[in-house]
């Protein structure tokens, strides 16, 4: 099973709140400059396609979705270390539908 990692880059957001009215389970605003809060880096599964379409909608692209496979990918990738896996599952975000 894989896990989904959310990030947002606050100092790339402009508060659009495009990612809190789509989940306001997973996105909120700052009540001082409007940027976008991330209420969970690491969000339940009912909650991972609401992720990747906040990511996608995001006007400045400041919402990030990776996948467990991405950080193995990472992880293996580094000198000396063998890859386990070949396979790599893109988001939404990089252009890809699921």
């Amino acid at each position: 099973m894989s896990g989904v990692r959310v990030t947002a880059d606050t100092g790339r957001c402009v508060g659009s709140a495009q990612c809190s009215r789509l989940e306001p389970l997973l996105f909120d605003q700052d009540d001082g400059d409007g940027t976008v809060v991330l209420l969970h880096t690491a969000p339940p599964a009912h909650l991972h396609e609401a992720a990747r379409a906040a990511a996608d909608i995001c006007p400045v692209r400041a919402i990030t979705v990776t996948t467990s496979e991405m950080w193995l990918d990472r992880a293996s990738n580094r000198p000396g270390h063998h890859s386990l896996s070949d396979s790599r599952v893109p988001t939404v975000r990089e252009g890809t539908a699921p």
